[in-house]
């Protein structure tokens, strides 16, 4: 999804980029001025869901548990959205505040691809920005959406809830509190 390269676009930070597991191991953090915003940035391991079943997944969930952030911001690949979504529903369910970076946006439209990406954002309540981080190119836009969103007054932002069965819905039930009593 080019986590990395917009952290390292966002940050100046020089975390590895690469797209095989294990890449980040850890998490990379930076900090950056923005519009009058300390920003802290934290790149964790790639993974596609929260499942626990690979090291990356662990450390993710344990991470968003531990640490959860004023806002996440869920990088996705724009030119193949369904891989990412599965992840984006998970977070939704955690209830956090998050912006969707639809990164490599330049490969969707070089394939002569649309997406209504206000649209989609609009049906999820999740605000979207397309950008392509080794040009930087959409991120002053996804900075304006982060601190709309940190601040609580991003319009695009509400909360659905996806029902699961019963005894999924009290474990995420379970998790969502916890993940809001380390925000406390």
């Amino acid at each position: 999804s080019g986590k990395s390269s917009l952290f390292n676009a966002l940050s100046g930070g020089h975390a590895h980029v690469g797209n095989y597991s294990g890449v980040t191991v850890d998490a990379a953090s930076g900090s950056f001025e923005y519009k009058g915003y300390k920003i802290n940035i934290t790149d964790l391991p790639g993974t596609y869901a929260l499942s626990a079943y690979t090291p990356e997944e662990l450390y993710v969930r344990r991470h968003l548990i531990e640490k959860l952030n004023a806002v996440e911001v869920n990088a996705v690949l724009g030119s193949i959205l369904a891989r990412n979504l599965y992840l984006t529903t998970e977070l939704i369910d955690l209830n956090p505040k998050m912006v969707v970076a639809l990164n490599m946006y330049d490969e969707l439209e070089g394939a002569g691809d649309d997406l209504d990406y206000e649209k989609l954002g609009g049906m999820i309540g999740v605000p979207m920005v397309p950008v392509v981080a080794k040009t930087r190119k959409g991120l002053e836009e996804l900075l304006d959406e982060i601190i709309l969103t940190f601040s609580g007054e991003n319009p695009k932002v509400r909360h659905i809830h996806i029902q699961y069965s019963s005894s999924i819905e009290s474990e995420v039930s379970a998790l969502a509190r916890l993940m809001k009593n380390h925000l406390d």
